[in-house]
């Protein structure tokens, strides 16, 4: 009888492990009357965090307190330490916590994570290079700081309506093929959602920045950009596959490499632009481009390497790049006496110039 009940006590210790809930498993410091996890020293990979230790209430996870420790001495030293501290795969926050702090759970191999509604801000790389597939970002939270998902594999993310800011590379190096940009946040951050697997985004019209290389090497087909947009940082669409792009009146300066490496075969830029920068339409199929009567300088290698038939450039034109408009298929062009400055391989060798 008593081999019987053993058994089945064991039996149930393998399908239902035993998680980490002992005192003895956290280091903390206390403040206020409240509790700071500064570590962990279990030995469990599937750890649920207390909501009480010492009979007060956990409010916050300390920076690094549960990152993988040989992946931050190989960093620093660049000679692991063995501390016997296992990676973690899972892991239960309570509803006490209020702070996750930066690298928290740095390096592991989460596969989930469930954050609470207390929680109010989560700091830098708090969830970064982990195996998490998907995540719910609570409504207490309204900025999402740098890096804090990065490398991860998530497939879905569910962004609520408090969230102001996603700052730079908070979800970048993923999978995802969708995300919905709710009508609350007014900055994508640079790289925010930088090498992922995005085909479509819809950018709300309470965004006012979009910074360099937000949606980079992605697999976009079409991007509508709302007019409340002022800024489209340098390579935001980067290495992606539109076709088309419609720029608002509300931008003035088209960024280095903004849509660089697409295939492009139409744009609309608007008479707000001044300037063209380096690169922007490089290397996509246009084969045709009205440059409107406000641009008045076209940047080195800003229509490089199109399908370009013909061109018309405008008398508000002073300056026209090297390569502006290399490698086209382009036999001649009307230059107005409006331009100032043509760098000397601004065309083909083939292409003929004509000044009026």
């Amino acid at each position: 009888m008593c081999k019987k009940v053993l058994f089945i006590l064991l039996l149930i210790g393998l399908i239902f492990p035993v998680f980490a809930q002992r005192e003895s498993d956290f280091e903390y410091q206390r403040s206020k009357g409240r509790i700071v996890i500064t570590k962990y020293k279990g030995t469990t990979k599937n750890v649920v965090i207390p909501e009480k230790i010492d009979g007060l209430p956990v409010f916050a996870i300390g920076d690094k307190a549960f990152a993988d420790p040989m992946s931050i001495m190989a960093a620093i030293t660049g000679t692991p330490s063995l501390t016997g501290v296992p990676v973690l795969t899972s892991v239960v926050i309570p509803n006490s916590v209020e702070t996750i702090g930066e690298l928290a759970f740095k390096d592991n191999e989460l596969t989930k994570v469930i954050i609470p509604n207390s929680v109010k801000t989560i700091g830098m790389g708090a969830f970064v290079s982990n195996k998490l597939t998907s995540v719910v970002i609570p409504e207490s939270i309204e900025t999402i700081e740098m890096s804090v998902f990065e490398n991860n594999q998530l497939t879905s993310v569910s962004i609520p309506n408090s969230v102001k800011t996603i700052k730079e590379a908070a979800f970048a190096k993923n999978k995802l093929t969708s995300v919905v940009i709710p009508n609350s946040v007014e900055t994508i951050g640079e790289g925010a959602f930088y090498n992922n697997f995005l085909t479509s985004v819809n950018i709300p019209t309470s965004v006012k920045v979009i910074g360099p290389s937000a949606f980079a090497e992605n697999k976009l087909s079409n991007v509508t950009i709302p007019n409340s947009v002022g800024i489209i940082g340098e390579m935001a669409f980067k290495d992606n596959q539109l076709t088309s792009v419609i720029i608002p009146d509300s931008i003035k300066i088209i960024e280095e490499m903004a849509f660089v490496q697409n295939k492009l075969t139409k744009i609309e830029i608007p008479n707000s632009i001044t300037i063209i920068k380096d690169l922007a339409f490089a290397v996509n199929l246009l084969d045709s481009v009205i440059i409107p009567n406000s641009v008045e300088t076209i940047g080195e290698g800003a229509f490089y390497n199109n399908l370009l038939t013909s061109v018309k450039i405008p008398t508000s034109v002073k300056v026209i790049g090297p390569s502006a408009f290399a490698e086209n298929e382009l036999t001649s062009i009307e230059i107005p006496n409006s331009v100032r400055n043509i760098a000397r391989d601004a065309f083909d060798s083939n292409v003929k110039i004509i000044r009026k």
